[in-house]
């Protein structure tokens, strides 16, 4: 037993080890920078890598008792990983254990509060019925076979699964009368040879066919069904049983069905509502754990978003969140916002434009947003959208600038979009060749770009609209207008 104590501990901390996982990959979602999309369906992915690996570790413990067998160290096992709660599966390692008994009280604590499905309720009640068989309640057993059939045959569900559990109920009420042909021929119908070999399920209908030879009177095929269950598992009560059975025969003597030597178990009364709360109370604690998760998710999220946020001038914020040494070229205010539109280009690397929007405070200047790439050569700088239609991208552009081609320049007809990542703004900006282009009226700054070879040129840079509604549907990014 304490084997198995240490194997419920280890199993026990898998699930944890599953949880922090979950949180701490979740945490790391929040603090990557990309898409909102892209977090939402991580999220998702985690969550569904959570409860596929919840799965993996309860079907490892589930083994103990479908596969090997061996009910006592599934149901060790299953108390440590899941406390007070009974599961199905543990009131079929009680059924196995041969504790009828205290498994029919389980069974009608679970119908009396279970919210499964179809299926799960039916085998709910045929388990009733084959622990009300086992424990010789036959008149009971009986009615719940009769409430069985009307119940099951009205359900529109799969009629092959309907058949298997009718057959079974057929064979327990064959048995009860003593029809033991019947019986026979209703287990055939399970074909239990084409199960696997160690498989509980396999195990229980070999039992059946025993108990129906031995009490039909053909002890040469009883001994070989019961040899077959002698050595599966020292705590399965067929292998028990079997071994009984066996020694009977062997000793040419007869056994009797007796059903004194199943364990007792007094039922304890039921309190639905002593339940319902019990139930709610975890439903609570459940909850609110769920939501200390969540709130140490988001604090750690903002904490670390406040730390990495940027200020300082202008050329010290291009620094820290891009990386390079900004030549900066224009400040242009907009109007009736605490903020301003910065043009810059890096000073090692001529062939960009940035355009970037920072907030202002009392003392600091902060960035929102990403910055935009402006495409410059040494005839100007150019859009890479219009420029040339056979280039796809800026990098193939940028190449091809060095290859002493001529371009021509191509903002006059587009507007550039930016949506503030603090505000609901959208500011729609120009950059202009010539002054006269500029409307009447409007604030503009020019800045000169200097190209590689020293050529340098004026351009204007002006702010033709702010919106501040119906600027969700903006994207980052350069777009025609």
């Amino acid at each position: 037993m304490d084997n198995y104590i240490k194997i419920g501990k280890r199993y026990k901390a898998l699930n944890v080890f599953c949880m922090l996982c979950l949180i701490f990959a979740m945490i790391a979602v929040g603090l990557v920078s990309i898409k909102l999309w892209i977090k939402v369906l991580l999220v998702v992915l985690l969550i569904i890598l959570f409860f596929i690996a919840l799965q993996l570790v309860n079907y490892g413990i589930r083994k103990f008792l479908v596969k090997e067998c061996n009910p006592e160290k599934y149901y060790a096992v299953s108390r440590i990983v899941h406390g007070d709660t009974i599961l199905f599966e543990d009131i079929a390692a009680m059924v196995d254990l041969g504790d009828f008994n205290r498994a029919l009280s389980e069974l009608e604590i679970m119908m009396k509060t279970q919210k499964g499905n179809k299926i799960f309720k039916i085998q709910t009640l045929l388990l009733k019925i084959e622990c009300l068989f086992s424990t010789g309640q036959y008149e009971e057993c009986l009615k719940e076979i009769s409430a069985f059939r009307a119940k099951i045959q009205s359900l529109k569900i799969n009629q092959k699964f309907v058949k298997a559990n009718l057959n079974l109920c057929n064979y327990f009420e064959s048995f009860i009368n003593k029809d033991y042909k019947k019986c026979i021929a209703y287990l055939d119908t399970f074909d239990i040879d084409r199960l696997k070999r160690n498989y509980n399920g396999k195990h229980t209908f070999e039992y059946y066919y025993a108990l129906t030879y031995y009490y039909s009177g053909d002890m040469e095929k009883a001994k070989a069904y019961f040899e077959r269950l002698k050595d599966v598992n020292d705590t399965f009560y067929y292998s028990i049983k079997a071994k009984q059975y066996l020694e009977s025969i062997n000793e040419d003597r007869f056994l009797e069905l007796n059903f004194d030597e199943i364990p007792k178990y007094e039922r304890q009364e039921f309190d639905l509502k002593a339940k319902k709360k019990a139930d709610r109370k975890m439903y609570i604690k459940a909850v609110v754990a769920l939501v200390f998760a969540v709130v140490i998710i988001v604090g750690a999220f903002f904490f670390v978003k406040e730390n990495t946020e940027y200020k300082g001038t202008p050329q010290e914020i291009i620094m820290s969140a891009i990386g390079f040494d900004a030549d900066i070229k224009a400040i242009l205010p907009i109007e009736n916002e605490n903020a301003v539109l910065c043009v810059f280009q890096d000073k090692n690397d001529r062939d960009y434009l940035f355009i970037a929007y920072f907030e202002k405070s009392e003392q600091d200047v902060y960035e929102y947003g990403t910055q935009y790439e402006f495409l410059a050569g040494s005839d100007g700088v150019y859009n890479s959208v219009k420029t040339f239609n056979n280039i796809e991208n800026v990098e193939d552009l940028a190449e091809a600038l060095h290859k002493d081609e001529p371009f021509v320049e191509s903002f006059d007809d587009n507007e550039y979009y930016f949506k503030s990542g603090k505000k609901d703004i959208c500011v729609t900006y120009k950059v202009a060749r010539n002054e006269a282009d500029i409307p009447d009226g409007v604030n503009a700054q020019s800045f000169i770009y200097t190209a590689y070879n020293g050529t340098e040129k004026t351009y204007y840079i002006y702010i033709s609209s702010v919106e501040k509604e119906k600027s969700t549907g903006y994207e980052s990014g350069i777009a025609d207008f």
